[in-house]
């Protein structure tokens, strides 16, 4: 904002952020909702970026709440964060990606210190951070030892974050949806 950006601007900075500093609790990975008042034109706005079942997919499955859907590939949606966040600063936003998205890169290459909210998050799931086909790429950020789970104080760096952030700075929506982050994320999905 003190940099001229509008609210919407912000939003976006702040939600692609957020994904670094809490990778917990929103990401690249998912979608959301956004409800807003353009004071320029007067008008309420709302976008709803929110994930939905692949193609492939059986949209009943997920209303039984299938055991085998907790967690895992089978579980996830079509990510829709990039294209919703990449939208409304398209639509409503006055600065360029290059500008909204340079805290979240940082943040990423750099690093964050892990809260204890996050400290939590990450031991509590550790289990599952370390039987995943990525196992190798988890280790490198989730611990500060290759064993024990990062603890508040510790350093979250996230330099395959910030490369993909990068691409979506540089490429827009094709940075995320094709190429080679689309198919790390096939690639991942099809060896669980």
């Amino acid at each position: 904002l003190k940099a001229g950006g509008n609210a919407f601007d912000a939003i976006v900075a702040i939600s692609f952020a957020l994904g670094v500093c809490e990778p917990n609790a929103s990401g690249l990975g998912g979608g959301g909702i956004m409800l807003g008042y353009e004071a320029s034109t007067g008008k309420y706005i709302s976008y709803n970026f929110r994930e939905f079942v692949p193609g492939l997919g059986n949209a009943s499955a997920f209303v039984r709440g299938d055991a085998d859907l907790d967690d895992g590939p089978k579980s996830s949606g079509v990510p829709t964060q990039v294209d919703g966040l990449l939208t409304i600063l398209e639509n409503h936003g006055v600065k360029s990606r290059t500008d909204v998205m340079k805290a979240a890169i940082d943040y990423a290459e750099d690093g964050v210190k892990v809260t204890p909210e996050l400290a939590n998050a990450i031991n509590d799931q550790f289990y599952k951070l370390m039987r995943t086909h990525s196992r190798d790429e988890n280790t490198n950020v989730y611990t500060s030892d290759g064993i024990t789970p990062l603890v508040a104080g510790d350093m979250l760096v996230q330099k395959n974050l910030a490369k993909t952030l990068r691409l979506i700075r540089d490429n827009g929506r094709d940075g995320f949806y094709k190429g080679e982050v689309a198919e790390a994320i096939v690639n991942t999905m099809l060896e669980q």
